[in-house]
């Protein structure tokens, strides 16, 4: 089971549609590993997303293991 799930609405699917960005893409963004993103205000929109580097990489995997 993922750690975070996420439904899309019909309004996403439009505004999606609209800026020409696939479902599919977002749901890589949200999902893959390792990769940073941002968000604005308290709904998942992504402004931006990248990889993390190698440092980034073991600050999160530490911190992912003492959850």
């Amino acid at each position: 089971m993922p750690d975070e799930v996420y439904l899309f609405t019909e309004q996403a699917f439009e505004n999606l549609a609209r800026a020409e960005v696939s479902p599919l893409a977002v749901t890589d963004v949200l999902h893959v590993w390792p990769a940073v993103r941002r968000h604005i205000g308290g709904v998942t929109s992504v402004s931006s997303a990248r990889y993390l580097d190698d440092d980034e990489i073991a600050a999160i995997s530490r911190f992912r293991k003492e959850r």
